[in-house]
């Protein structure tokens, strides 16, 4: 029999949503203790001056802190891919029930094709299943995807589809692209809650697919030199699932 799958990770109360943080004024020590994101230490124009050298030093201490954050963050998102063939199936079930959708079809599917292409042939699917994956070195896959999310992305007029999805996807898998598959994955569990049974349509799915969907973003948003087609699909997503949750607090 499958063993029937807990969450165990803590969940907040409710998804809130997702604004950018700009740099802040403040100036963290690095002795304060866990650093903030964008939050970057005050420097000296001068590289002679001798308080820059000892706050060169600091932001040096400072950045070490900050990556090991946000390593930790992406291994944690990162190891919820084994729910890949879960996710797949609530993507297809997703076009099914949403009409008007922002994310193209043919882009979310071949997204999939080249995320699983790209993690076999780098030997991180170490089994599969019918609803699990059992990812292989899980660590060094959240730092490949770090490595690739900070790096920047050249679009071209003539990219086709494949092309396209290869840079968000493959090779150069990156978190924005994994929040965008968690996100919708979220939304779809939404609509087709009742229909059928099926143990990974309760709330708990729901909602960690949607908060690890939510971390996703800020972490593309403080790693991406540039604002990606990804991103803003991600955005837009995690919005219409916030409004699903909370509600339009416009109305």
């Amino acid at each position: 029999m499958t063993k029937e799958r807990t969450f165990k990770r803590p969940i907040p109360p409710s998804l809130n949503r997702v604004a950018q943080i700009g740099p802040s004024n403040h100036v963290n020590s690095p002795s304060s203790g866990t650093p903030t994101f964008h939050t970057w230490p005050f420097m000296s124009a001068d590289p002679n001056d001798s308080a820059s050298q000892v706050l060169i030093c600091g932001r040096h201490n400072y950045n070490i802190k900050a990556q090991d954050e946000h390593l930790a963050s992406m291994e944690d998102i990162v190891s919820h891919l084994e729910l890949l063939p879960v996710i797949d199936k609530r993507l297809h079930e997703y076009y099914s029930f949403s009409q008007v959708a922002l994310v193209p079809r043919p882009i979310v599917l071949q997204l999939i094709t080249s995320i699983r292409i790209g993690l076999a042939a780098a030997g991180y699917i170490k089994e599969e299943r019918a609803d699990e994956i059992s990812i292989h070195h899980g660590s060094r896959l959240a730092e490949d995807i770090l490595r690739s999310s900070s790096s920047e992305v050249d679009i071209t007029p003539d990219l086709d589809l494949e092309a396209f999805c290869a840079l968000f996807g493959g090779a150069n898998f990156r978190i924005e692209t994994l929040g965008l598959l968690y996100t919708m994955a979220a939304r779809s569990s939404l609509y087709v809650i009742g229909h059928g049974h099926d143990k990974y349509q309760d709330d708990g799915f729901i909602r960690e697919m949607g908060w690890y969907g939510n971390l996703s973003l800020r972490l593309a948003r403080e790693l991406a030199p540039q604002t990606t087609d990804i991103m803003t699909w991600l955005a837009h997503e995690n919005l219409q699932l916030t409004t699903l949750f909370e509600g339009d607090a416009m109305s």
